[in-house]
């Protein structure tokens, strides 16, 4: 059945989004009146829980939309007559993943309880909820994919590059947002008195790489892209991020060992600091997507 102007398929991407985000303000919003009801937590408490849920729900928000649009290249499943069912029950499947996820967190709490250290516990979430989050992403759509696969519609074509470039921006804003916990520690104990101006100061300067991300993969990108092709985008994200990571540590430990000036170390590492993000973005996306990029030429 074709489409017309007229009758423009639903964006499933930016919608299976949405559910994911309505998702995971459940466990958010029943943490925030539990909190309430609790005001004796201290500030630190309250900001790390709100920081915490945040970067679960930036991570879970950007994964929807990457399996959608992931699932629905490879299968021809961008579109379907009734998409609104094919939603619905996303939603319900991705509710009873929930349970789930509540299953391991109590795993947790008893292996914490049993005698484990609390870095431990931290290092095991930071490992495993990710784990879950994408494999119960993934299994929800597809179920509801396949449930309703002849519904499917094909979809009109369109350049696929703002959304490429996007996930991989939003592939390092979820890695710097599960930190947050972390590092609004950190700077508090640097000598911030207040958590609330700890997590808005990591907010903002969170925003820095994440632009610099975004353009250095909107440069590296070819002009028109079908689709984000999932395994060159996976690829070429995970090794600009650990490309990145690992010459941002080497930059740090040379500026710290050559700078004795405080301030003028601070510049220059977040000048070369940026570069490097925008340039290993860059190198990456333009490496993975020559392929592409030629055969656009042809």
């Amino acid at each position: 059945m074709l489409t017309t102007a007229s009758a423009r398929p639903a964006p499933l991407p930016w919608l299976a989004a949405a559910i994911a985000l309505i998702v995971s303000l459940v466990p958010f919003l029943i943490s925030l009146i539990v909190l309430h009801r609790l005001s004796a937590l201290s500030e630190s408490a309250r900001v790390m829980a709100y920081a915490s849920a945040a970067g679960s729900a930036v991570f879970r928000v950007g994964l929807a939309f990457l399996v959608a649009q992931w699932h629905g290249e490879r299968h021809e499943q961008l579109a379907f007559r009734r998409p609104a069912l094919v939603l619905s029950l996303f939603g319900v499947f991705l509710l009873c993943w929930q349970g789930v996820q509540i299953g391991a967190a109590m795993a947790l709490v008893r292996l914490t309880l049993s005698g484990a250290s609390m870095q431990t516990m931290m290092i095991v979430s930071s490992l495993v909820y990710p784990l879950l989050h994408a494999l119960g992403t993934w299994l929800a759509w597809m179920i509801a994919a396949r449930i309703m696969r002849k519904d499917a519609l094909p979809w009109p074509s369109f350049n696929a590059r703002w959304r490429a470039a996007g996930l991989t921006a939003w592939s390092l804003a979820s890695v710097l947002a599960m930190l947050a916990p972390m590092m609004m520690a950190a700077l508090a104990s640097s000598g911030i008195d207040s958590y609330t101006l700890a997590a808005a100061g990591y907010a903002g300067a969170v925003m820095i790489p994440v632009a610099l991300a975004f353009a250095g993969a909107w440069l590296g990108l070819p002009r028109y892209m079908a689709g984000i092709h999932g395994w060159r985008w996976l690829i070429a994200a995970i090794g600009a991020l650990i490309s990145n990571a690992l010459l941002a540590y080497v930059c740090f430990g040379f500026f710290v060992e050559v700078v004795l000036d405080t301030v003028a170390m601070t510049v220059l590492i977040g000048v070369f600091c940026a570069l490097l993000c925008l340039g290993t973005y860059w190198v990456w996306t333009f490496a993975l997507y020559t392929g592409l990029r030629r055969a656009a030429a042809r």
